[in-house]
């Protein structure tokens, strides 16, 4: 009903208000707060009203006047006289039922003659529209309660049997006013008994009643929460699936990406150390072709030596190192991308490090030596920056012979190798007092 509500067309008064009707009967069998009732009956009778459908709008003011009953007993009266004047009209049947029921409330506010007027006309002239024997109990009663006890004895007397155990109850109750207002105590007392009993009985089959719809609310409750449940971790599988998934997707992606850019940094790399390697070669031939002094030109021709020794090494590593592209499981894909981006490690030879040393020596009168005698704190590693950059050696160049990627540090281990020595001075100027004789 919820969900035709939610689908019908505004201006569709008919569907609308059936709906609200519907879910107000359903709410009276379900829930124990009246107020979800009432509120649907007051949405019902609303389009009932904008409809202009009096057989509908008959049905859901008794309904809702019923709802307010005794509880609120104007609100009660002012539905259900509401509903009578339409239904005299229309529906005899809901006429004299809501009759019925508002004698049943001016009893209960103590308003009996109201409440024996209303009984009296069901009784006379709606009987047969009217099957329950409350008319008979209401009019017998408000009876009582003005002292006409002949007039309650003589409804009590066509007052069909009980049919239930609340028309028992109510009979049993009414012979027991009578009794009273006669002064038959006796008579009154075992009255009272049988009322009593039914009472009990009436109150012990609602409290199972009760139970049992407890135990069905709750087995209806649990399955809503496990069916609940259900759904929200099967959501959140398929959330985490589709989370790992695009995870995964972007963990390739960023895989795939690191890889071209490692790929472009070593190719940028390759290209600036060749351009390197070929740039000193042309300065040390040029130098060599150029020298006019013999020592000169051998420290030169060393030198050159030295590095067209190197760039051999490279000629020949790059050659051997070359490969047909193929798909390499993931693992080794990872490793990979820990491998320094430096164009390629080398292995140099002793005869290399003696070239550069014998030709930074010969130049620079053997400062070299005088370091490695003096300064026994430097480890080879140390001696070698320290020859090298002695030599002139571009960065690019110590970095490939040194096996390092960051160029910066070429920068800061000439500060570091001052420092060890104990000297606070630039590596420059530590070579120029040296070569002045500054330094003992």
């Amino acid at each position: 009903y919820k969900q035709a509500e939610a689908t019908a067309a505004p201006d569709d008064y008919f569907n609308l208000g059936y709906c609200n009707l519907r879910i107000a009967d359903l709410f009276l069998n379900e829930v124990a707060e009246d107020s979800s009732v009432i509120e649907r009956l007051h949405r019902s009778i609303g389009f009932f009203e904008r409809l202009r459908d009096t057989t509908l709008l008959i049905s859901a003011l008794g309904k809702l006047g019923s709802m307010y009953g005794s509880k609120t007993s104007d609100s009660a009266k002012l539905y259900l006289w509401r509903s009578i004047a339409l239904a005299r009209q229309f529906d005899h049947t809901q006429q004299y039922t809501n009759e019925s029921i508002l004698a049943g409330v001016y009893l209960f506010q103590g308003e009996y003659p109201e409440a024996n007027a209303l009984a009296m006309d069901v009784l006379l002239n709606g009987k047969e529209y009217c099957l329950q024997n409350q008319p008979y109990y209401y009019a017998a009663m408000s009876f009582i309660k003005m002292g006409m006890i002949d007039s309650a004895k003589y409804v009590m007397s066509i007052t069909p049997s009980p049919e239930d155990e609340v028309d028992s109850l109510t009979f049993y109750n009414l012979t027991a006013e009578i009794s009273k207002a006669e002064g038959q105590m006796e008579q009154y007392g075992r009255n009272l008994y049988r009322s009593n009993k039914v009472e009990s009985k009436i109150l012990l089959s609602s409290r199972k009643g009760e139970l049992m719809v407890i135990d069905s609310d709750f087995e209806h409750q649990q399955s809503k929460f496990l069916d609940a449940a259900i759904i929200k971790r099967d959501k959140l599988l398929i959330y985490t699936a589709m989370a790992l998934v695009v995870l995964l997707l972007l963990f390739i992606w960023w895989l795939r990406h690191r890889y071209i850019v490692a790929q472009q940094v070593a190719r940028q790399e390759k290209e600036q150390m060749a351009m390197a390697m070929e740039n000193a070669l042309a300065e040390l031939k040029e130098r060599q072709r150029k020298a006019n002094d013999v020592d000169v030109s051998r420290i030169v021709g060393l030198r050159l030596e030295a590095i067209q020794e190197l760039y051999q090494d490279i000629r020949v590593k790059e050659s051997n190192s070359s490969r047909v592209k193929k798909i390499v499981p993931l693992s080794s894909f990872l490793k990979s991308l820990h491998e320094r981006n430096s164009l390629m490690a080398l292995e140099l030879k002793e005869s290399f490090w003696q070239k550069m040393r014998i030709s930074v020596d010969g130049e620079l009168n053997g400062i070299v030596t005088y370091v490695e005698q003096n300064f026994p704190v430097l480890t080879t590693r140390e001696l070698q920056f320290f020859t090298l950059i002695c030599a002139k050696i571009s960065p690019q160049l110590i970095r490939l012979c040194m096996d390092i990627t960051n160029a910066k540090s070429v920068t800061n281990i000439r500060s570091k190798l001052m420092m060890k020595m104990g000297f606070d001075m630039a590596f420059d100027e530590f070579v120029d007092k040296y070569m002045n004789g500054e330094i003992e």
